[in-house]
């Protein structure tokens, strides 16, 4: 990596956890201490956990639904959830928000510490202390690497200069842990340090809806994402489907933010009536209801996830995968997917799979889709993710 382009990126970087972290401080508290206490008592063990806590106020509550952003993303649920099954096997948890200024943190009152960030390098050794790193992504150079290849390669092909929009400071909590709870698929674990324990989670959704009929629809194709659209592959499954007039491609996202690529992104509209940008997803709408029912896949080629929320969410439509294999999506393997790194080359096979999809019989089509549905049932709700965590917890005692 160019100076010139770290230099780029980590400002980019700065601008927008400084923003992100504005918007978050709205509902979260920088620490909640003692969570659980009045229950068991001043002499029970006691966890810190470090990570988003803008759910956790309405926890203590009583009612962490009550969240106003509950629903908008899974992290906000879980990580209430990771205090609700500590209290329940007998640790009082004090809880920072890691988008706030920190305390500081007195390491040796716990027995337990869950860190999300990069923050156990600042921890002295504690006797007896037990470490985990909740890693949510791969690793931060393999990601920011391929962020730079991806913006790289859409400046190659369209002349047009994207910010790099999620970019990770060096991360070294896999040198300290001693347990990675990990949610990515094992394979890309050997990117780690070798130290820690490894131990598998699978992300939960927002929304799981009932009584869906899968109906004969006009197969059209979703692409669902938060913000990085280059580094989310939006701009191949456009160019993808550009070569498809027959099919079309809803794009649900916050993309109009991203100002260089949502002009390139309109361009491209204006010339494929094909191509069709929805807004922002709401999943419990009648429209993304709708339109997930009638359509048969969810194209997805990202180049760094940690197991992506929006995949396992519209796989609890039905919505078929079609991802590649940096986009980790557990529900990939009832779909497709993409072996190639190359982008040029994830767009030839991206409309080789859309074309073999569409070919298929309706029968086929409903048949992967119940597939689809099932794994996302198993492995994506969650009911599924606390028992994932609940079991980690259990075998640490």
């Amino acid at each position: 990596m160019s100076l010139l382009s770290y230099r780029f990126a980590s400002y980019t970087q700065q601008k927008l956890v400084s923003q992100l972290g504005r918007g978050l401080d709205y509902f979260a508290q920088a620490c909640t201490k003692d969570i659980g206490q009045k229950r068991l008592g001043r002499s029970a063990p006691r966890a810190l956990v470090i990570y988003v806590g803008s759910a956790i106020p309405y926890f203590v509550a009583g009612d962490v639904t009550a969240c106003p952003i509950i629903d908008t993303h899974a992290m906000y649920w879980e990580a209430a959830e990771m205090v609700r099954v500590l209290n329940q096997e007998g640790y009082v948890v004090d809880f920072v928000d890691r988008f706030r200024k920190q305390p500081k943190i007195e390491w040796g009152k716990y027995q337990l510490v869950i860190d999300e960030g990069n923050n156990l390098i600042e921890a002295p050794s504690v006797p007896d202390q037990k470490r985990v790193f909740y890693c949510t992504g791969l690793h931060w150079e393999f990601h920011n690497q391929s962020q730079l290849d991806r913006v790289r390669s859409f400046f190659d092909r369209t002349n047009v200069l994207v910010p790099v929009h999620r970019w990770l400071s060096p991360m070294f909590n896999d040198h300290l842990a001693d347990y990675i709870f990990y949610w990515a698929n094992p394979t890309w674990m050997k990117m780690f340090h070798p130290r820690p324990e490894r131990h598998e989670i699978t992300t939960s959704v927002v929304y799981v809806p009932e009584e869906l009929v899968l109906t004969e629809g006009n197969r059209s194709l979703v692409w669902m994402g938060s913000s990085g659209a280059v580094h989310k592959g939006l701009d191949l499954v456009v160019e993808a489907v550009s070569q498809l007039p027959n099919v079309k491609l809803h794009i649900f996202g916050y993309i109009e933010s991203e100002v260089q690529f949502f002009e390139w992104l309109r361009i491209k509209m204006n010339r494929y009536p094909n191509i069709i940008f929805e807004g922002p997803a709401d999943v419990k709408s009648a429209r993304f209801r709708h339109l997930a029912s009638t359509s048969i896949a969810h194209v997805y080629p990202s180049c760094s996830e940690g197991g992506p929320g929006s995949v396992a969410q519209t796989s609890q439509f039905g919505l078929i995968p079609i991802v590649t294999a940096t986009a980790n999506a557990r529900t990939g393997k009832a779909g497709y997917e993409i072996t190639a790194s190359n982008p040029s080359q994830i767009i030839v096979q991206l409309k080789e799979s859309i074309e073999n999809l569409v070919g298929l019989s309706e029968g086929e089509i409903i048949s992967m889709r119940e597939r689809v549905m099932d794994l996302a049932r198993q492995e994506h709700s969650r009911a599924a993710y606390s028992r994932h965590f609940t079991r980690f917890i259990q075998h640490l005692k």
